[in-house]
C-alpha cells in the first residue's frame, strides 16, 4: 500500500497518527508533490502540512550549509521531528515523552527496519510495540 492510500485509510478509520510518520517522510523525500488526484484523497489540511513540513526540511537543510538542498537530504529522525511538529502528532523528543524512530538493528529491538515507540524516561528506557506493550531496556 502506498503512502497516500495508508495517510487516506488511517484518516479514515482513525488510527494513531503516530504511525503515518514514515508514509510521511516517504512523501517529504518524494521530488514532488502528490499529483491532484492524490491530493483530493489526502484532503486541502494535510496536502499544506505535507507542503510545510517540506519547506521546514528544506530550510533546515540549508542551514547546515547544504548549497542544493531537497528534503531528502535530511535523516529519517530529522523529518520525523519535523513532520511531528507539523502535523500536530506530539512531542517525539524529551524526558517522560515518546519517541517514534526507525528501530535499530540489535537483539533486544529484533529489528527488521521497522518503526518502534520509545518512552524516554529518567532512569528507564522502555521500548513499546503497539500499544502500551512495553520492555524494559536497562
Amino acid at each position: 500500500m502506498g503512502a497516500v492510500e495508508k495517510i487516506a485509510l488511517y484518516g479514515e478509520h482513525r488510527i494513531d497518527r503516530r504511525f503515518l510518520i514514515p508514509s510521511y517522510i516517504e512523501l517529504c523525500k518524494s521530488p514532488t508533490l502528490p499529483s491532484p488526484a492524490e491530493a483530493e484523497r489526502l484532503q486541502m489540511e494535510t496536502v499544506i502540512r505535507l507542503a510545510a513540513a517540506r519547506e521546514r526540511a528544506l530550510l533546515r537543510a540549508s542551514e547546515n550549509g547544504c548549497r542544493s538542498p531537497t528534503s531528502s537530504i535530511l535523516e529519517d529522525d530529522e523529518l520525523a521531528t519535523i513532520i511531528s511538529d507539523v502535523f500536530e502528532i506530539g512531542h517525539i523528543s524529551g524526558e517522560g515523552q515518546q519517541v517514534f524512530r526507525q528501530a535499530k538493528d540489535s537483539p533486544m529491538e529484533k529489528s527488521t527496519g521497522d518503526w518502534v515507540f520509545v518512552d524516554r524516561q529518567p532512569a528507564i528506557n522502555k521500548v513499546s510495540w503497539g500499544k502500551g506493550k512495553g520492555k524494559s531496556l536497562k
